[in-house]
């Protein structure tokens, strides 16, 4: 911290406007001084200062000399840090450029629509590195927009590429080129993690294309990632196999992938993909015994939640039924469709007795058979109220069913009235 006061105390102040900014900057730079990495500014627009550069061509430069590339092409940890305050974008011209181990990190930028650094790679930028495998890094809040109609890196037979982007990380394409072409039997590891967006905008080529035989691209997002914009391929499959995986979060967008794509993610809201792609979700469920769920669960979470409804007493159905003054059979009918499921039924009934009655029975039924035990009431008088209350779990039987609760009495117009309500509860097993 003491270096950090030590550069503002030093540090050239303009305007007072900026003096917020040049503030911002003079701690930035102590900061980018302490890296481990070797580290080097891009600041288009900006002062030229030990590893500040404004200029693209000037840092590749600078870095060639500094951490040099080996024989085979492998370059020490590098990191460039993008600094587009000055100017915005900051654009990569045209060229070659190896970025082998290579961090490209941002910083907050809230002119830009992603609220971080942009890096526009201009038509014509091709970015390399050993034949036999390479890293590149995007993150910190860093957005790179690909912009050409050619391909940007290519990776082919016996080579690898691993892809890494975090912390607010964006990789986009806006033009019809594509950002990875994997044209042999080789393989690109994209591992996207906390709060990225990778997508193919409009007009724009798919962000990786896998079309080399024997090859394979494998993409994970894990943690709030996004993966395409809904809309446009960001993954085309013509060739080898690509696979992509979204854990904790991640949205792979509809749309996101197209051809003999393998995608799996734990989002509990299914998206239509391109053709030829297969989806599956995560913590799927196969039930042993299909009939006792309603309906089949696919899924682990879908299961739990017919459970918790079971277990929260959801109602499926209820009706009260006021009846005749007069009868021998009275009868509350609540028509309800059933699966092979069990239903547990519930009967409340209250009758008035209009004189002496031998015996009133009160029986539970599925379409008009008595199912259940019968419990009643004997030698009853006139005026007498009686209630009754039955629960009963009826066996499985699928399709429509109406469930009632009989009432009878031993004498034909013995009831002044019946009261009843009818609860229906679907059940999984």
């Amino acid at each position: 911290m003491e270096n950090y006061l030590l550069l503002l105390e030093e540090y050239d102040y303009q305007t007072p406007p900026e003096v917020a900014r040049d503030a911002a900057q003079a701690i930035q730079q102590a900061m980018v001084a302490s890296d481990v990495f070797t580290t080097f500014v891009f600041q288009p627009g900006g002062v030229a200062a030990a590893n500040v550069y404004t200029s693209w061509a000037a840092l590749y430069a600078a870095m060639n000399t500094a951490a040099p590339p080996s024989a085979t092409g492998s370059r020490p940890p590098t990191r460039i840090h993008i600094d587009d305050s000055f100017t915005s974008p900051a654009i990569m011209p045209a060229g070659a450029y190896n970025l082998d181990n290579v961090t490209l990190s941002g910083q907050a930028n809230f002119n830009a629509s992603s609220g971080g650094a942009l890096l526009q790679l201009a038509d014509g930028v091709t970015l390399t590195g050993p034949a036999l495998g390479w890293t590149l890094t995007i993150t910190s809040t860093l957005e790179v927009v690909y912009v050409g109609t050619h391909t940007c890196i290519t990776i082919g037979a016996g080579a690898e590429l691993n892809l890494y982007l975090s912390q607010g990380a964006y990789l986009r394409c806006s033009a019809a080129g594509t950002f990875c072409l994997l044209n042999g039997a080789g393989y690109v590891l994209v591992c996207a993690v906390n709060e990225v967006e990778i997508e193919s905008l409009a007009a724009g080529g798919p962000v990786f294309d896998c079309a080399g035989a024997g090859g394979a691209i494998e993409v994970q997002n894990i943690g709030d990632v996004r993966f395409g914009d809904g809309v446009h391929n960001a993954l085309v499959q013509t060739a080898g196999t690509a696979t992509v995986l979204g854990r904790a979060g991640s949205n792979i967008a509809a749309q996101a992938c197209l051809g003999t794509v393998a995608v799996t993610w734990d989002d509990v809201i299914p998206r239509a993909q391109g053709a030829g792609v297969t989806v599956t979700q995560i913590g799927g469920y196969v039930p042993a015994t299909p009939g006792n769920w309603h309906p089949a669960p696919t899924t682990q979470s879908g299961a739990l939640d017919q459970l918790a409804s079971t277990l929260q007493n959801h109602v499926q159905g209820i009706q009260a039924f006021t009846g005749p003054a007069a009868a021998a059979i009275n009868t509350v009918n609540l028509a309800h469709t059933t699966t092979t499921g069990h239903t547990r039924c519930f009967g409340s009934v209250s009758v008035t007795c209009a004189s002496a009655d031998a015996d009133i029975g009160f029986q539970l039924a599925i379409d008009g058979v008595g199912t259940g035990p019968v419990m009643g009431a004997s030698g009853t008088l006139a005026g007498d109220a009686v209630t009754c209350a039955i629960e009963w779990d009826f066996a499985p039987a699928a399709g429509a069913h109406n469930y009632t609760m009989l009432v009878t009495s031993g004498a034909a117009g013995a009831l002044t009235g019946v009261q009843s309500c009818m609860k229906v509860q679907e059940l999984s097993g």
